[in-house]
């Protein structure tokens, strides 16, 4: 277990509760400097477990430490930066208007410097107003925003989930050159697989509430592959499926010897072949 001073963000037992839903995450630690990328089709839980990082919704049970505190203190929010799937700023300001607003906000920790330095780099206007942008415009925005009070936790929902593939791959290449300089931790959910495989040094894969599987990506490779079981034989203890192919059932596992039987198909898998197997398996 990972010590909470080496964590960045520490979740023991925590559990939320809703009429046809419950997340419960027994354990779960994200170190200092890491990016950690969580995976789940629509209604496995991902928004539901940053909002509780982020006390935007009330736990029912559980414990949630942010750089080793139990609650977003005044102090403590200047050190976080969150970025959803939409921009959260007045259209109406300008770039300039935006830069003032939030200098009042942060004080000193505002740096105004690298802010203007990276909308320059980004190619946005800083005379136009926001309601003017395109979503690109506006995600580089939202990014170069939230990383210039310098924060030592960035979580991002869905933050690039509606832009094409250029755009992402720019603001994902930003996020990691700063995550590098600066240590900083990210946590960053996507629906967009292969995103969060560029940039994330663990993949948290959540299926209906619960940690389904817990890797770094080259594990993916090297540790997992995709195997084929008779109808009629017990699958494997760690499977994640299993998918019926009209001959036997396809399903992922690890390199365990309760495997060793079954028809190989293939060494390694992607996370979109995990994600699917989470998704259509059924035992």
């Amino acid at each position: 277990m990972v010590n909470c001073q080496d964590s960045a963000i520490t979740i023991q037992n925590l559990k939320k509760s809703y009429d046809n839903f419950e997340l419960y995450i027994p354990n779960l630690s994200i170190e200092v400097g890491t990016c950690v990328g969580l995976i789940g089709e629509n209604g496995a839980g991902k928004s539901t477990l940053i909002k509780l990082m982020l006390q935007l919704i009330k736990r029912d049970d559980g414990v949630v430490r942010i750089l080793a505190q139990d609650g977003l203190s005044k102090d403590l929010k200047k050190d976080v930066s969150v970025v959803f799937d939409s921009n959260s700023y007045n259209g109406s300001l300008t770039i300039q208007g935006v830069a003032t607003v939030l200098k009042d906000v942060y004080g000193t920790s505002w740096d105004e410097a690298f802010f203007f330095e990276q909308v320059n780099k980004g190619e946005l206007p800083i005379d136009k107003n926001i309601d003017s942008f395109s979503l690109g415009m506006k995600a580089k925005l939202n990014i170069y925003i939230a990383l210039s009070h310098h924060p030592k936790i960035i979580i991002l929902d869905e933050a690039t989930s509606n832009l094409d593939p250029v755009v992402r791959m720019e603001i994902n290449r930003f996020i990691k050159d700063y995550v590098e300089r600066a240590g900083a931790t990210v946590v960053f959910s996507s629906h967009i697989v292969n995103e969060l495989e560029e940039i994330a040094d663990r993949l948290v894969f959540l299926h209906a509430g619960r940690i389904a599987l817990d890797v770094e990506p080259d594990q993916l490779d090297t540790q997992f592959r995709l195997v084929k079981v008779e109808k009629d034989q017990p699958l494997p203890e760690d499977a994640i499926g299993p998918v019926s192919d009209g001959e036997g059932l396809l399903c992922i596992v690890g390199d365990a010897e309760g495997a060793s039987a079954a028809e190989l198909v293939k060494q390694g898998v992607s996370p979109e072949e995990v994600l699917y197997f989470l998704s259509k398996g059924a035992r």
